[in-house]
């Protein structure tokens, strides 16, 4: 902690000159892929160039490059600079490390050289305000958790006089915002924003938002330690009452994918509702299903992984894993929610509604097997299951292939698979 702490001070430090030189973004996004390319070939000295006369005056060489050489140890390759948004002549971009996630503040001069270069956490920086241009595409919302703000966005069906049904759509696992895009997973689906332009087209509204610690909602996660599986179950009550509060709505259905349907799930005890919708849900609790998924890896790294559950669901100490995908899992800061996740079956939570349910699965489903549907059409009879051909786990049209059925997590072109809306829309509007 102590390396970064010193690696942020030089960097941020460094100029906050007063220049007002107008230029592109064209231009900063290529100064800034300037310096990304210099960064990974470790060509530190060359980035300094980079940096206005003025700004070399505020930092000397020497300093600079002790931070650069100190972020690249502990950050390790810069993967990804995503482009987050702009506020007057200053540009954001998010940087996405091997082993962690920064903000890249700058501004640029008529030479093309930084009067502004600044590397801050990512929770340090309001990336809420202004929204990214995709945030613009319906109704903003947000919500109030402890100090910090939630947000999401309302799309409304055109032209409506009378009260229209809703459905609050709460996303999947990781840092996944409302779009059903995720910057550090490198996902890029679009999938829940054509969800609800569908639904819209149907006369029927949609909220969605951004889970705590991403897009909008990126500084409500200040620390991932803190975060309970509980915590987002919170965070849907809280947009949940500003949907009961709506006279706009004449009823409230919750529709929640892979994790986000078990959040809803735990949702839809505590509230009168409509219906619930499982879409890509789990039949079991989370250290099950990730086990099935481990063992088509290795049934040795399956077995790794139950000892290690056992040990966390006794709070035993352990040893850290050799294995990247168990090292992720088991990383001490994600422990807490871990922990609480497994808590929860969501078969024995499904059974305990006493409202309509509908539960859909696609059959070319990598994360989430068919076998959670059936699972869950179990525990309550009466729900209407629809196995849906060739739909992969994002909700689209996929071949069952590995490599070809991830291919397209980074298509934001591809529709979604129309049987999955047409039995939605179905079920909410028969």
């Amino acid at each position: 902690m102590r390396l970064f702490t010193y690696c942020f001070f030089v960097i941020v430090l460094l100029l906050n000159s007063n220049s007002n030189a107008q230029v592109t973004q064209k231009a900063v996004d290529s100064t800034v892929g300037v310096f990304k390319g210099l960064y990974n070939d470790g060509k530190m000295p060359e980035i300094y160039s980079l940096l206005s006369e003025r700004s070399q005056k505020l930092l000397t060489k020497d300093a600079f490059l002790k931070a650069m050489y100190q972020l690249n140890t502990g950050g390790g390759k810069l993967g990804k600079l995503e482009f987050v948004k702009q506020d007057g002549n200053r540009y954001f971009y998010r940087a996405i490390f091997e082993k962690m996630q920064l903000c890249l503040l700058v501004r640029l001069n008529e030479q093309n050289t930084f009067e502004t270069f600044r590397f801050v956490p990512v929770s340090n920086v309001d990336l809420a305000a202004p929204i990214k241009p995709e945030m613009n595409e319906g109704e903003r919302v947000l919500v109030k958790s402890d100090s910090n703000a939630l947000v999401g966005v309302i799309t409304m069906p055109a032209n409506t006089t009378n009260p229209v049904p809703v459905v609050l759509l709460i996303a999947g696992s990781g840092p996944t915002d409302h779009n059903c895009n995720s910057l550090s997973q490198g996902l890029k689906t679009n999938s829940y924003k054509m969800l609800a332009d569908s639904l819209k087209a149907a006369g029927i509204a949609c909220l969605r938002y951004d889970k705590r610690g991403t897009g909008a909602s990126a500084r409500a996660l200040p620390d991932e330690s803190t975060a309970t599986f509980e915590t987002y179950v919170n965070d849907a009550t809280l947009f949940m009452d500003f949907l009961k509060k709506d006279a706009r709505f004449s009823k409230i259905y919750i529709a929640g994918h892979s994790e986000g349907a078990l959040t809803g799930l735990l949702l839809a005890e505590k509230y009168q509702i409509a219906g619930y919708i499982s879409i890509a849900g789990a039949g079991a609790s989370v250290d099950k299903v990730i086990k099935t998924q481990l063992l088509s890896r290795s049934v040795d790294l399956a077995n790794e992984f139950s000892k290690l559950v056992e040990n966390v669901k006794a709070d035993k100490a352990f040893k850290t894993p050799d294995d990247e995908t168990l090292k992720t899992l088991f990383r001490p800061s994600v422990l807490p929610f871990l922990k609480s996740w497994m808590n929860y079956d969501p078969a024995v939570e499904i059974a305990k509604l006493k409202v309509p349910v509908l539960v859909i699965q696609g059959d070319n489903d990598l994360q989430v097997a068919v076998s959670n549907a059936e699972s869950l059409k179990r525990a309550v009879p009466a729900a209407h299951v629809v196995i849906v051909p060739k739909m992969n786990h994002i909700l689209k049209n996929a071949p069952y292939d590995s490599e070809m059925n991830y291919a397209t997590y980074t298509d934001p072109e591809l529709p979604l698979n129309s049987t999955l809306v047409r039995e939605i829309v179905n079920f909410i509007a028969p």
